[in-house]
């Protein structure tokens, strides 16, 4: 056993170089508030890879957010009388699904995703709310303290820390979410204010202006800068991180690695019945953990989901 051990790792040090599959981000985009397509873009190119019709939907003035398991949600319906409701969408193909009314009737309206927590936050005008993804239901965590104007978009970079914009001078704030109390950073001055926020996964902060045909800049949060990015028509975006999935993956980490490998050199030799027999090193469920199981391991080593 010892000796097949040491020639699979023999094996192993000679052989591996690592695994092409890798992850790709994507930013997602609501190209028009009605009748409006999902679009998927390249983010270096800012090219149109794919646009879908979005279906079910009254008017989505809400922005984006993906959540954790990289579902997209808006806010949808009209400043009337009915209650707007939280809105789900595929993004494989625009279908649009009603989650659930809100409660409310929203002015200016926002959306994000903790990316850390999960939680989905939504707002009105300067009121922040969390975001029941079963039923749709919106409740009250506070008003906001220290904000001037109406607040229009939030976003939560990897850290958890979040900020949001606001109209007139299109100021930018720090915003505590426990407290709900905001800290001015400074004013971006252009007169515009943002209809969405959304960071990518390298924390680079992106914003889409109202007035302005929904123009798409990068946002210093130190500053209170921004920069041309590209002219677009977008009123919504989040970004989204796509993979391959990683069958390799023994331990669940979302990577196939050395850990992964170790788990399975454990179990090698193996069969159904013996102590260190590991059915997740199994893959071909053949009940024994062996070369074949390894191979399978290796042509999968180094993929990230």
């Amino acid at each position: 056993m010892k000796l097949i051990k040491l020639c699979m790792a023999c094996v192993i040090l000679t052989t591996i170089v690592g695994s092409t599959a890798q992850a790709d981000e994507f930013m997602y985009a609501l190209s028009n508030y009605t009748n409006g397509n999902l679009l998927k873009i390249e983010p270096t190119t800012w090219a149109v890879i794919e646009s879908h019709p979005i279906t079910n939907d009254e008017a989505l003035f809400g922005g984006l957010a993906a959540d954790a398991a990289k579902d997209i949600y808006s806010i949808d319906g009209y400043n009337d009388e009915n209650l707007d409701r939280t809105f789900r969408i595929d993004r494989a193909n625009g279908a649009g699904t009603v989650v659930g009314d809100t409660g409310f009737n929203w002015n200016f309206r926002f959306l994000c995703a903790h990316p850390v927590t999960d939680v989905l936050y939504g707002g009105r005008d300067n009121a922040l709310f969390t975001i029941d993804r079963t039923t749709g239901a919106a409740t009250l965590v506070g008003n906001m303290t220290g904000v001037g104007g109406q607040i229009t978009a939030l976003a939560i970079d990897s850290q958890g820390n979040a900020y949001c914009t606001s109209l007139g001078n299109t100021s930018l704030y720090s915003l505590d979410l426990a407290t709900v109390e905001a800290t001015h950073i400074g004013d971006i001055g252009s007169g515009s204010g943002y209809q969405d926020l959304a960071f990518d996964s390298n924390d680079v902060l992106y914003g889409v202006h109202f007035f302005d045909a929904g123009t798409l800049y990068t946002i210093d949060t130190v500053n209170a800068t921004e920069t041309f990015v590209v002219s677009t028509s977008y009123r919504g975006i989040t970004f989204i991180v796509e993979g391959p999935e990683c069958p390799g993956d023994i331990d669940g980490d979302g990577d196939t690695d050395l850990a992964d490998l170790a788990t399975l050199l454990g179990a090698y030799g193996t069969s159904v019945g013996d102590p260190q027999y590991n059915p997740d090193a199994d893959f071909d469920d053949s009940g024994s953990v062996d070369l074949s199981d390894l191979a399978f391991l290796l042509a999968d080593y180094g993929c990230t989901s």
